[in-house]
């Protein structure tokens, strides 16, 4: 346990490394092929995160984090009016978090400061990315056909002991004096998780000219990401593409667009729901005069067990979860004062019908403020 704040400098350092490399090589007069390969290496001692005002220097942590990435493309045209676009990706990123304070527990004194070790930061990922993609374009009169593919799987391998250290929330100092804290949060059990994810796609397009002054850009796009078991598979993914361009003279053009388009699911939501499924692991939160028992019994520390009278908060998913999407429409117009001056004025609508769905968090008890959070 922390028991007395930094003061003065204390030490920290920074290191990056860089490297890439790439290849081209024309297979023949219709064939063309790309490689690339890309590292990156960043540490961080001391400073990597909670790096605000109010975090101790026990609070704040330590990061190494290595990407590898392969990607490639494979660029073959059919006569004069067709081309195929094949590429391809291998990814990897290993991820090491650490904080300075990594016994526990934490201390949030709200509005004054943070000391301990903090709710997240001592976490390890392995993230492995795997992706093909295909387009293939066709030029026949007015019309430009399009139509691609696509695979991305990605397979994660954590270990993330998000509030296993403990975690006291306090209202103010002299709550901390007085050993009163609004809030305890501990987790137990397992934090190590292995699953993978994959995405698939595919969509059709037509760029159709139908007049001199005309043009229409009509498509429909499929999308379904498959999810561990406890997940629902969310299938009805359909997402039309509409745009228009007209310029009734050589100076004015209109355009106007609309479209939904899906998102995909934030891997962290997936793995807090797969960890805390009260089987493998869970949290004990409690407040008031049982936090304060706690605080007092232990003299600031943290639980070495689950406490039996104090039930299990667990995460569990929505088994009616849907793949968040947004409606996105434009308008806009361009006129032509002079061929130098070109002003152009856009107008654009967003709307979230579906918000990201997340996981739902039961409890006996009141409600814990941290939830699945992002990718």
């Amino acid at each position: 346990m922390t028991r007395q704040l930094a003061t003065g400098f204390f030490p920290i350092s920074r290191a990056e490394t860089e490297a890439s490399g790439k290849f081209d090589h024309q297979i023949s007069a219709a064939n063309s092929l790309m490689l690339r390969y890309a590292f990156t290496k960043n540490q961080v001692a001391g400073d990597a995160f909670n790096t605000g005002g109010l975090e101790d220097a026990s609070a704040r942590g330590s990061s190494f984090i290595a990407d590898h990435a392969l990607a490639g493309s494979l660029v073959s045209t059919y006569g004069s009016s067709a081309v195929g676009d094949l590429r391809f990706e291998a990814a990897t990123r290993h991820a090491v978090l650490r904080t300075n304070d990594t016994a526990g527990p934490g201390m949030d004194i709200a509005g004054l400061a943070d000391f301990g070790r903090p709710f997240e930061g001592n976490n390890t990922r392995r993230e492995n990315h795997y992706q093909v993609t295909y387009v293939y374009a066709r030029s026949a009169g007015n019309h430009l056909w399009k139509t691609g593919a696509t695979i991305n799987r990605v397979r994660e391998r954590v270990t993330a002991p998000d509030g296993f250290g403990g975690l006291y929330l306090l209202g103010s100092l002299n709550d901390f004096f007085a050993a009163q804290p609004d809030t305890y949060i501990q987790g137990f059990g397992n934090p190590a998780t292995d699953y993978d994810v994959t995405s698939f796609g595919g969509f059709a397009q037509d760029h159709w000219t139908t007049l001199s002054h005309v043009t229409l850009d009509l498509g429909l796009r499929y999308d379904f990401e498959h999810l561990p078991p406890a997940f629902n598979q969310d299938t009805n993914n359909f997402s039309p593409r509409i745009g228009v361009a007209y310029s009734p003279g050589s100076h004015w053009v209109f355009r106007a667009g609309y479209g939904i388009f899906f998102d995909r699911y934030v891997l962290a939501d997936l793995n807090r729901a797969i960890e805390m499924n009260g089987t493998q692991s869970f949290e004990q939160f409690v407040d008031g005069a049982a936090a304060a028992f706690i605080f007092q019994s232990s003299g600031g520390g943290r639980l070495l067990m689950p406490a039996p009278s104090i039930a299990p908060s667990i995460f569990r998913p929505d088994p009616r979860l849907a793949t968040s999407y947004s409606e996105q429409s434009s308008l806009g117009v361009q006129y032509l004062i002079a061929h130098n001056f070109d002003p152009e004025c856009r107008l654009s609508f967003r709307a979230r019908p579906q918000a990201l769905a997340h996981t739902q968090h039961q409890s006996s008890d009141a409600h814990n403020p941290h939830a699945a959070e992002r990718r």
